[in-house]
């Protein structure tokens, strides 16, 4: 009896250490340029109880492939700091690829409950033959959990295993991916061919900043001939019967049709709405004229001078808190967590709107002599059954309280 009971205890013992299945890391499999570089996110799921206060793991390269070092700290790997999951922790790596995060503050934790972890390049070497496949391994992966008592502990992961295949080698034209989380190496000012991949909706207003100057002749080569673009004037708040002006009904943006002069152009770096006749995805254009930079279209409140300005991104970034962004026709409200891809753009009106106490007050755009209702904002960017608090964390299991879900308040009680 005393030596089952002792076989119980061992079992128990090594068990409080390991993960369950309430703790998940995946990777993809990804095409690598021979000779270039791709975008490796290693992403996570927790659903047990926290908080989680950190993690670490290490990525274990073969030959030939490596992560694209950080050139402020040389010897390291970089990654992309802006990732939402990683914003409340610090980040240590080490020369083996290896990362560990620990929090800032004695309250900070792991951002949502899945989604990004970590966020890196990886690197392909020349030599590597096109059409081969590399497996790597993230392994040595753990989670830390902080109890009542702020004792810490440890759950670790299986390794996960993905797979690299080389492709073709770049084709000397710059690349500008919507997905990337870094420009590529150039010199504003230069000259150069470009290949950018944009997705862009028929029919639908898109918000879009590029990061070189666009002709006449560019905009109907990569959008087609029928082509609109809008500029940014300016805002208007309705408070209707409101005379003290404190809720809200909506906001009007009012926009200005733009048309790109024959001979001059739509300057880099410009944020504009466009509207095509045709699903746009990629295009190439030749010759064109660098720039690095997004410039802010300033525009304040047309009644109350109140702040107000459109601005973008030209890399994968976080939409700032209050920020109002289109998608699917419609405009959201992003709660500081809201991931958004590159050569995209929105608008940021203050504390116009309360995303509480306003949350029905509707966006109206305004072009020129033609206003276009884009629809209630929401809080949310997606739409599915998941609960989330009124500071946009994703609650897995909800006790009684407001909610939003479905981009909708619920109250359980």
């Amino acid at each position: 009896m005393k030596k089952m009971k002792f076989l119980a205890l061992a079992l128990l013992a090594a068990m409080a250490g390991k993960a369950t299945a309430q703790e998940s890391v995946s990777v993809s499999d990804l095409e690598v340029p021979q000779g270039g570089t791709a975008t490796l996110e290693v992403n996570y799921s927790l659903e047990g109880e926290g908080p989680y206060v950190g993690f670490m793991f290490i990525v274990d390269m073969p030959d030939g492939l490596s992560l694209v070092e950080d050139t402020e700290n040389p010897g390291y790997p970089w990654y992309d700091d802006t990732v939402t999951a990683i914003s409340r922790l610090s980040i240590t790596t080490t020369t083996n690829n290896g990362f560990a995060a620990t929090p800032k503050t004695a309250t900070s934790t792991i951002s949502g409950n899945s989604g990004v972890l970590m966020r890196m390049e990886i690197a392909a070497d020349a030599s590597l033959g096109v059409g081969s496949t590399h497996t790597i391994t993230v392994k040595e992966i753990s989670f830390n959990v902080r109890d009542e008592s702020y004792n810490v502990t440890k759950r670790t992961v299986g390794d996960v295993t993905f797979t690299v295949t080389i492709g073709e080698p770049d084709d000397g034209r710059l690349k500008f991916d919507e997905n990337a989380i870094k420009l590529p190496t150039y010199t504003a000012g230069d000259k150069a061919d470009v290949t950018v991949t944009r997705t862009i909706k028929a029919g639908e207003w898109s918000t879009l900043v590029l990061p070189f100057n666009l002709t006449k002749a560019n905009a109907t080569a990569a959008f087609g001939s029928d082509v609109k673009f809008a500029k940014f004037a300016n805002y208007t708040i309705d408070y209707g019967d409101d005379e003290e002006n404190v809720t809200p009904l909506g906001i009007t943006v009012n926009l200005t049709d733009y048309s790109i002069p024959a001979r001059g152009n739509l300057a880099g770096g410009t944020p504009v709405l466009i509207k095509t006749s045709q699903d746009i995805t990629e295009f190439q254009l030749d010759g064109i004229t660098l720039t690095s930079s997004v410039k802010d279209v300033e525009g304040p409140d047309a009644d109350y001078d109140l702040p107000g300005k459109f601005t973008g991104t030209l890399v994968k970034s976080v939409i700032p808190a209050d920020g109002l962004f289109i998608s699917d026709n419609k405009f959201w409200y992003s709660t500081g967590k809201t991931n958004v891809k590159a050569f995209r753009c929105w608008f940021e009106f203050g504390a116009v709107l309360d995303k509480e106490t306003d949350f029905g007050a509707r966006v109206i755009l305004h072009f020129d002599d033609e206003s276009t209702d884009i629809r209630d904002h929401c809080l949310e960017t997606n739409t599915n059954d998941h609960y989330y608090d009124l500071q946009g964390r994703s609650v897995i299991k909800p006790s009684k309280g407001l909610y939003i879900r479905n981009g909708r308040k619920e109250i359980i009680r």
